[in-house]
């Protein structure tokens, strides 16, 4: 497995443990009728969690190539790879279009 989606793994999984915790502080930092102190204390606890914990640090990879740029998400596999294995017949039920 290449390194890039070694981390990409990590950070999903960290995000996994993270997240309900991570969305019970925001509620309760929204929350208006806690008093002041207990408010920031939660902000203080959510910003000690891991940085790499929150959702925009994960992008979608190739599961294949790693590349993270033109990535289909219900293949989870790049536009470029996913033609070759189409040119070579290995999708099967996808085929080129022509009209």
């Amino acid at each position: 497995m290449k390194r890039r989606n070694l981390k990409d793994v990590q950070k999903r999984a960290l995000f996994s443990r993270v997240e309900h915790k991570r969305n019970i502080l925001r509620a309760m930092l929204k929350d208006r009728t806690l008093p002041q102190h207990i408010r920031f204390h939660m902000s203080v606890e959510l910003n000690s969690l891991p940085r790499n914990s929150i959702p925009t640090k994960i992008k979608n990879r190739c599961v294949q190539t790693g590349r993270s740029k033109g990535v289909y998400r219900l293949l989870k596999m790049s536009r470029i790879r996913m033609r070759e294995l189409m040119a070579m017949g290995a999708l099967p039920g996808i085929k080129k279009a022509s009209w």
